[in-house]
């Protein structure tokens, strides 16, 4: 019997050994784990779901009326939602009711510097009046230009031209960067060097990968060339085009994570509309719209009284009664 309870003894001295191993074990772990748990839920990390919305003009071509319509809408949904920003992807000049004017894209800009335009690129037609004019519209104007791919004449860079932007919208980092046409056939000189697209934004991909989370380039190629540089630069999420006049929007596949692309037409005729949500890693929805822009829109009056600068105002109706 006594020694039965002696084995009994060294039997529960052994549990309580035991557990106060597993206790010290489990305590050296705590700091790990924690640890773990701090760097998986960073501080400052962006809300779980945050929805940016893109809009996008292209091959406006000194087309004046919708101007104005559009600049108000997306005012309206500036005013709305902060997280909203508005891109053009180039040839503002040639061919609208404003070229018979001869002001050389002067009217064009004016108008295009009072929209709430958050950054633009250059398509062929806007090398019509060349390098030197270009940069004086501008810099007239104050215009973001986004150009990754641009080699300015020596002490002709204009202030507000950049290779990318990133915009902070409630956590998310947006990542914009611009690439010039090389399609020069409508130059008047060769003084602005343009660069080949893909090595170009390759070297801007590799600065922004630690500085955003979602990555757009603006372009002005046509779709096939589209196709080509979401194939070569995989790691972009969006690529908002221009030049073929077309109306669209696919989501390109191959051969690495999906890009959308999407083109808005021509003459300001639709504005398009992409809204993406985010939900702390990555991309989990996209929505898409062209939205037609009509004469029942109501029109900007800052950007209208620049268009009647230009433009005689249309007959106006006979007042009724009083």
């Amino acid at each position: 019997m006594q020694q039965s309870n002696h084995s009994k003894g060294i039997l529960m001295k052994k549990e309580i050994q035991n557990k106060l191993f597993l206790l010290a074990f489990l305590a050296c772990l705590m700091p790990l784990w924690t640890g773990c748990r701090k760097k998986a839920k960073p501080s400052g990390a962006p809300p779980k779901r945050v929805t940016i919305t893109l809009y996008h003009t292209s091959d406006l071509h000194e087309t004046s009326d919708p101007i104005p319509r559009i600049a108000q809408f997306v005012k309206d949904r500036k005013t709305a939602d902060a997280n909203v920003l508005l891109f053009d992807t180039g040839d503002w000049f040639n061919k609208g009711d404003l070229t018979r004017l001869n002001t050389r894209g002067q009217a064009m800009v004016a108008m295009m510097g009072a929209c709430p335009y958050d950054g633009v690129i250059s398509g062929n037609h806007d090398y019509s009046f060349g390098t030197v004019r270009l940069v004086e519209l501008l810099v007239k104007q104050r215009i973001p230009f986004l150009a990754c791919n641009c080699d300015w004449p020596e002490g002709m860079s204009p202030p507000t031209a950049s290779t990318y932007k990133v915009f902070q919208l409630s956590g998310v980092r947006v990542g914009v960067i611009g690439a010039a046409t090389t399609i020069g056939n409508h130059a008047q000189d060769d003084f602005l060097k343009i660069k080949e697209i893909v090595p170009s934004v390759r070297e801007i991909l590799s600065e922004l990968q630690d500085k955003a989370d979602i990555l757009v380039l603006l372009t002005h190629q046509g779709g096939e060339t589209d196709h080509a540089l979401a194939a070569e630069l995989s790691e972009l999420d969006v690529i908002l085009g221009g030049h073929d006049h077309g109306v669209y929007h696919e989501r390109i596949l191959e051969p690495g994570p999906e890009t959308f692309l999407m083109h808005s037409g021509h003459h300001g005729e639709v504005l398009g509309e992409l809204v993406l949500t985010w939900d702390g890693t990555s991309i989990v929805d996209r929505k898409i719209r062209h939205i037609p822009i009509t004469e029942s829109m109501k029109k900007d009056p800052r950007v209208e009284a620049v268009r009647l600068d230009y433009v005689e105002p249309e007959e106006l109706p006979e007042a009724e009664g009083f």
